[in-house]
């Protein structure tokens, strides 16, 4: 595997984990906010944010699987749809948090 291909592996697997503790803060949050006012609103977003630290979990398998079977055709790709995701976690995290 050429340095470069396992770099963009990393990288990618680097962006999971960070879409994974974004989506851990959003869940913690959205706890907290259903401690103050039960809902059934507020109850549907934390099992949106647990279904996000869900889906992170099983990108990092995913990755690893990914990872000693292809290259940067396939890595990159991912790269790109991983920054949006924690972008838009990023992005509900800051909603969150108003």
């Amino acid at each position: 595997m050429n340095c470069t291909i396992g770099a963009y592996w990393i990288t990618d697997e680097a962006l999971a984990i960070s879409g994974l503790v974004l989506s851990l803060i959003v869940v913690a949050i959205y706890l907290r906010i259903y401690s103050k006012r039960r809902g059934p609103f507020m109850l549907s977003l934390t099992g949106l944010g647990i279904l996000f630290t869900l889906q992170n979990i099983g990108l990092l398998f995913t990755y690893s699987y990914l990872s000693s079977r292809y290259g940067a055709d396939v890595a990159v790709p991912l790269m790109i749809v991983n920054v949006l995701e924690v972008a838009g976690l990023v992005a509900l995290a800051r909603i969150a948090i108003t």
